[in-house]
């Protein structure tokens, strides 16, 4: 920057190009000079995805689906890349919203069966290789898997189960946990 001003400020033909330029630059920049390579996989795998838009369209049968999906996975088991659903969607070159609705909604039949395996295989994945990147791992399985750390919290009074409402009520008042006390 100088003076205030961007030196070299690129012109816009238009809103329907606008940045363009600038995005396949930084993608062509930023990524092929990742260390380990993983942004010339993603590249390869956005690149992939662009090829299936010519041939798909984006309406895949189950059958086609099922064939790309093959793919997909025989590409990151070759290329030693992590498969992910971003990564996934990136391949099929389709919207998230259509992943989800593939993944979540039955009505879509083999689509909804494809998918939902094809998951099952990323989220093993993920836990076959929890102790090469157990922090990466742990996160891509709760935000991508679902999966929840919960705790369990066991109440007992004189060594009994207390399954009872009302005694858990009793309990809190008479141990003075109850918001109304803390509150003095």
């Amino acid at each position: 920057m100088q003076g205030g001003h961007y030196k070299n400020q690129g012109i816009h033909k238009g809103a329907k190009d606008a940045g363009s330029g600038n995005l396949q630059k930084a993608t062509m920049k930023q990524l092929r000079t990742d260390i380990e390579g993983v942004g010339t996989d993603i590249l390869e795998i956005y690149s992939k995805g662009l090829e299936n838009t010519g041939t798909y369209k984006g309406q895949y049968t189950g059958e086609e689906l099922l064939n790309e999906s093959n793919k997909f996975l025989l590409h990151c088991a070759e290329n030693q890349i992590k498969p992910t659903p971003p990564l996934y969607i990136l391949w099929l070159n389709i919207d998230p919203g259509t992943m989800s609705r593939w993944k979540n909604d039955s009505k879509y039949d083999l689509k909804h069966t494809i998918v939902k395996k094809i998951y099952l295989v990323m989220e093993a994945y993920l836990q076959a290789n929890i102790d090469k990147n157990p922090t990466g791992n742990i996160f891509l399985l709760k935000t991508s898997h679902g999966h929840v750390e919960a705790s369990k919290l066991d109440i007992t009074s004189n060594g009994k189960d207390v399954t009872d409402a009302s005694e858990v009520e009793d309990l809190v008042k008479r141990l003075g946990l109850n918001e109304k006390d803390n509150s003095k």
